[in-house]
Protein backbone atom coordinates (compact mmCIF):
# COMPACT_ATOMS: atom_id res chain seq x y z
CA UNK A 1 0.00 0.00 0.00
CA UNK A 2 2.66 2.75 0.74
CA UNK A 3 4.38 1.44 -2.80
CA UNK A 4 1.03 2.35 -4.67
CA UNK A 5 0.35 5.85 -2.22
CA UNK A 6 4.20 6.84 -3.14
CA UNK A 7 3.79 5.72 -6.93
CA UNK A 8 0.03 7.66 -7.45
CA UNK A 9 1.49 10.50 -5.61
CA UNK A 10 4.64 10.81 -8.03
CA UNK A 11 2.77 10.39 -11.24
CA UNK A 12 0.36 13.03 -9.51
CA UNK A 13 3.58 15.55 -9.33
CA UNK A 14 5.02 14.26 -12.93
CA UNK A 15 1.25 14.97 -14.49
CA UNK A 16 1.25 18.27 -12.73
CA UNK A 17 4.83 19.44 -13.67
CA UNK A 18 3.75 18.33 -17.11
CA UNK A 19 1.16 20.73 -17.41
CA UNK A 20 2.76 23.48 -16.18
CA UNK A 21 5.60 23.80 -18.58
CA UNK A 22 2.79 22.80 -21.73
CA UNK A 23 0.66 25.80 -19.95
CA UNK A 24 3.67 28.11 -19.98
CA UNK A 25 5.41 27.28 -22.95
CA UNK A 26 2.13 27.71 -25.16
CA UNK A 27 1.61 31.13 -23.33
CA UNK A 28 5.11 32.12 -23.61
CA UNK A 29 5.71 31.01 -27.10
CA UNK A 30 2.33 33.42 -28.28
CA UNK A 31 3.39 36.41 -26.22
CA UNK A 32 6.71 35.97 -28.33
CA UNK A 33 5.66 35.41 -31.44
CA UNK A 34 2.64 38.85 -31.26
CA UNK A 35 5.62 41.19 -29.75
CA UNK A 36 7.66 40.87 -32.96
CA UNK A 37 3.71 42.43 -34.27
CA UNK A 38 3.52 44.82 -31.56
CA UNK A 39 3.80 45.19 -27.67
CA UNK A 40 0.40 46.07 -26.93
CA UNK A 41 -0.70 42.83 -28.61
CA UNK A 42 2.00 40.71 -26.68
CA UNK A 43 0.58 42.60 -23.71
CA UNK A 44 -2.96 42.33 -24.19
CA UNK A 45 -2.60 38.75 -24.67
CA UNK A 46 -0.26 38.24 -22.10
CA UNK A 47 -2.66 39.62 -19.60
CA UNK A 48 -6.01 38.68 -20.97
CA UNK A 49 -4.33 34.64 -20.88
CA UNK A 50 -2.66 35.28 -17.52
CA UNK A 51 -6.40 36.76 -15.93
CA UNK A 52 -8.09 33.69 -17.41
CA UNK A 53 -6.08 31.45 -15.94
CA UNK A 54 -6.54 33.16 -12.17
CA UNK A 55 -10.49 33.42 -13.04
CA UNK A 56 -11.03 30.01 -14.01
CA UNK A 57 -8.68 28.28 -10.98
CA UNK A 58 -10.31 30.44 -8.53
CA UNK A 59 -13.60 30.10 -9.83
CA UNK A 60 -13.80 26.51 -9.43
CA UNK A 61 -12.59 26.56 -5.67
CA UNK A 62 -14.71 29.44 -4.77
CA UNK A 63 -18.45 27.76 -6.71
CA UNK A 64 -17.40 23.91 -6.71
CA UNK A 65 -14.88 23.30 -3.85
CA UNK A 66 -14.03 25.67 -1.19
CA UNK A 67 -12.40 23.17 0.57
CA UNK A 68 -9.54 23.16 -2.25
CA UNK A 69 -8.46 26.53 -1.20
CA UNK A 70 -5.28 27.12 -0.26
CA UNK A 71 -2.46 24.99 0.16
CA UNK A 72 -4.32 22.68 2.91
CA UNK A 73 -1.89 22.19 5.15
CA UNK A 74 -4.13 23.52 7.83
CA UNK A 75 -7.06 21.33 7.56
CA UNK A 76 -4.15 17.89 7.27
CA UNK A 77 -2.53 18.92 10.15
CA UNK A 78 -6.08 19.77 12.02
CA UNK A 79 -7.35 16.62 10.94
CA UNK A 80 -4.38 14.37 11.93
CA UNK A 81 -4.63 16.26 15.53
CA UNK A 82 -8.16 15.18 15.77
CA UNK A 83 -10.43 17.83 14.36
CA UNK A 84 -13.11 16.70 11.86
CA UNK A 85 -13.30 18.94 8.18
CA UNK A 86 -15.36 18.49 6.08
CA UNK A 87 -14.75 17.47 2.53
CA UNK A 88 -10.85 17.82 2.71
CA UNK A 89 -10.34 14.05 1.37
CA UNK A 90 -12.86 14.51 -1.10
CA UNK A 91 -12.27 13.03 -5.09
CA UNK A 92 -13.93 15.83 -6.46
CA UNK A 93 -11.28 18.22 -3.93
CA UNK A 94 -8.55 16.17 -5.28
CA UNK A 95 -9.69 17.39 -8.85
CA UNK A 96 -10.49 20.78 -7.93
CA UNK A 97 -7.25 20.95 -6.11
CA UNK A 98 -5.03 19.89 -8.92
CA UNK A 99 -6.75 22.25 -12.09
CA UNK A 100 -6.57 25.15 -9.41
CA UNK A 101 -3.21 24.65 -8.52
CA UNK A 102 -2.31 23.91 -12.62
CA UNK A 103 -4.05 27.40 -13.68
CA UNK A 104 -2.41 29.43 -10.63
CA UNK A 105 0.98 28.39 -11.56
CA UNK A 106 1.24 28.74 -15.07
CA UNK A 107 -1.13 32.18 -15.00
CA UNK A 108 2.27 33.18 -13.34
CA UNK A 109 1.67 34.35 -9.89
CA UNK A 110 3.91 33.89 -7.06
CA UNK A 111 3.10 30.71 -5.73
CA UNK A 112 4.39 27.14 -6.19
CA UNK A 113 2.81 23.36 -6.55
CA UNK A 114 4.48 22.66 -3.12
CA UNK A 115 1.58 23.11 -0.77
CA UNK A 116 -1.03 21.76 -2.92
CA UNK A 117 0.90 18.49 -3.66
CA UNK A 118 1.28 17.83 -0.17
CA UNK A 119 -2.67 18.20 0.52
CA UNK A 120 -3.32 15.94 -3.17
CA UNK A 121 -0.64 13.89 -1.63
CA UNK A 122 -2.90 13.10 1.82
CA UNK A 123 -6.21 12.80 -0.69
CA UNK A 124 -4.45 9.54 -2.33
CA UNK A 125 -2.97 8.23 0.82
CA UNK A 126 -7.00 8.37 2.28
CA UNK A 127 -8.69 7.69 -1.08
CA UNK A 128 -6.28 4.18 -2.07
CA UNK A 129 -5.98 3.11 1.71
CA UNK A 130 -9.83 2.66 2.55
CA UNK A 131 -10.72 1.89 -1.62
CA UNK A 132 -13.96 3.57 -1.46
CA UNK A 133 -15.55 6.64 -2.24
CA UNK A 134 -18.88 7.82 -1.12
CA UNK A 135 -19.03 10.76 -4.19
CA UNK A 136 -18.38 7.32 -6.58
CA UNK A 137 -20.41 5.67 -4.46
CA UNK A 138 -18.67 2.09 -4.83
CA UNK A 139 -16.89 0.00 -2.09
CA UNK A 140 -14.29 -2.39 -3.05
CA UNK A 141 -14.44 -5.97 -0.99
CA UNK A 142 -9.96 -5.28 -0.42
CA UNK A 143 -8.16 -3.70 1.93
CA UNK A 144 -11.03 -3.80 4.70
CA UNK A 145 -8.29 -4.03 6.99
CA UNK A 146 -7.51 -0.49 6.79
CA UNK A 147 -10.51 1.04 7.68
CA UNK A 148 -9.55 2.23 11.03
CA UNK A 149 -9.19 5.31 12.41
CA UNK A 150 -5.00 4.85 13.28
CA UNK A 151 -4.00 3.17 9.63
CA UNK A 152 -6.07 5.69 7.82
CA UNK A 153 -4.62 8.68 9.68
CA UNK A 154 -0.75 6.67 9.38
CA UNK A 155 -1.62 6.65 5.56
CA UNK A 156 -2.49 9.84 5.16
CA UNK A 157 0.58 10.90 6.64
CA UNK A 158 2.40 8.55 4.07
CA UNK A 159 0.99 10.47 1.26
CA UNK A 160 1.75 14.52 2.49
CA UNK A 161 5.00 13.06 3.18
CA UNK A 162 5.26 11.67 -0.37
CA UNK A 163 3.91 14.89 -2.22
CA UNK A 164 6.77 16.64 -0.48
CA UNK A 165 9.35 14.25 -1.50
CA UNK A 166 7.67 14.73 -5.05
CA UNK A 167 7.56 18.13 -5.12
CA UNK A 168 10.90 18.68 -4.17
CA UNK A 169 12.79 15.38 -5.19
CA UNK A 170 14.22 15.32 -1.51
CA UNK A 171 12.57 11.65 0.34
CA UNK A 172 14.29 12.69 3.57
CA UNK A 173 12.74 16.01 3.42
CA UNK A 174 9.37 14.00 3.15
CA UNK A 175 9.83 11.92 6.38
CA UNK A 176 11.13 15.02 8.05
CA UNK A 177 8.51 17.04 7.77
CA UNK A 178 5.71 14.44 8.36
CA UNK A 179 7.58 13.54 11.54
CA UNK A 180 8.19 17.12 12.32
CA UNK A 181 5.08 19.03 11.31
CA UNK A 182 1.78 17.47 10.55
CA UNK A 183 1.72 13.94 12.74
CA UNK A 184 0.95 13.47 16.41
CA UNK A 185 1.19 9.55 16.60
CA UNK A 186 4.72 7.96 15.25
CA UNK A 187 7.08 4.94 15.98
CA UNK A 188 9.92 3.42 14.36
CA UNK A 189 7.67 1.39 12.01
CA UNK A 190 5.70 4.11 10.71
CA UNK A 191 9.10 5.92 9.77
CA UNK A 192 10.78 3.44 7.54
CA UNK A 193 6.84 3.11 6.11
CA UNK A 194 7.25 6.53 5.30
CA UNK A 195 10.72 6.63 3.91
CA UNK A 196 9.97 3.81 1.07
CA UNK A 197 6.50 6.25 0.44
CA UNK A 198 8.95 8.63 0.04
CA UNK A 199 11.65 7.26 -2.22
CA UNK A 200 8.97 5.63 -4.55
CA UNK A 201 7.63 8.99 -5.17
CA UNK A 202 10.21 11.04 -5.69
CA UNK A 203 11.99 8.05 -8.08
CA UNK A 204 8.52 8.08 -10.06
CA UNK A 205 8.43 11.70 -10.46
CA UNK A 206 11.99 11.94 -11.58
CA UNK A 207 11.54 8.81 -13.97
CA UNK A 208 8.97 9.90 -16.16
CA UNK A 209 10.36 13.59 -15.47
CA UNK A 210 13.48 12.72 -17.35
CA UNK A 211 11.60 11.91 -20.35
CA UNK A 212 9.44 14.60 -21.21
CA UNK A 213 9.24 17.99 -21.40
CA UNK A 214 5.69 19.12 -21.60
CA UNK A 215 4.53 15.97 -22.52
CA UNK A 216 6.90 15.63 -25.17
CA UNK A 217 9.14 13.04 -25.21
CA UNK A 218 13.21 13.90 -25.24
CA UNK A 219 14.82 10.88 -25.35
CA UNK A 220 16.72 10.24 -21.98
CA UNK A 221 14.33 8.03 -20.37
CA UNK A 222 16.23 7.35 -17.26
CA UNK A 223 18.32 9.98 -17.14
CA UNK A 224 18.38 12.29 -13.69
CA UNK A 225 19.75 15.99 -13.98
CA UNK A 226 19.49 18.25 -11.22
CA UNK A 227 18.90 21.03 -13.68
CA UNK A 228 15.06 20.87 -13.09
CA UNK A 229 15.60 21.41 -9.38
CA UNK A 230 18.00 24.49 -9.18
CA UNK A 231 15.53 27.20 -8.42
CA UNK A 232 18.25 30.13 -8.35
CA UNK A 233 21.92 29.72 -9.93
CA UNK A 234 24.54 32.19 -9.02
CA UNK A 235 27.67 32.10 -11.18
CA UNK A 236 30.75 34.04 -10.48
CA UNK A 237 34.65 34.13 -12.31
CA UNK A 238 36.93 32.19 -9.86
CA UNK A 239 40.00 32.92 -11.75
CA UNK A 240 38.93 37.28 -11.57
CA UNK A 241 38.36 36.72 -7.69
CA UNK A 242 41.58 34.41 -7.74
CA UNK A 243 43.76 37.68 -9.06
CA UNK A 244 41.68 40.56 -6.93
CA UNK A 245 42.74 38.61 -3.84
CA UNK A 246 46.49 37.77 -5.26
CA UNK A 247 47.22 41.30 -6.23
CA UNK A 248 45.87 42.50 -2.76
CA UNK A 249 47.85 40.64 -1.42
CA UNK A 250 51.26 41.91 -3.26
CA UNK A 251 50.42 45.41 -2.59
CA UNK A 252 50.40 44.54 1.27
CA UNK A 253 53.68 42.97 0.78
CA UNK A 254 55.04 45.60 -0.92
CA UNK A 255 54.49 48.26 1.40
Amino acid sequence: MMALIGFSTGFIGFLLHQSIDLISDFKWDKTEEYIQESYAKSWGWLFGISLALVLFGSGIVVFLRPSAAGSGMPELIGFLNGTLVRNIFNVKTLVVKFLSCLCAVSSGLPVGPEGPMIHMGSLIGAGLSQCKSRTLKFTLPIFERFRNPEDRRNFISAGSAAGVASAFGAPVGGLLFAMEEVSSFWSMKLSWQIFFCCMISTFTTDLFNSAFQAFRYQGNFGLFTSDKYILFQVKYKYRRIGNHFRNSSLKRGSH
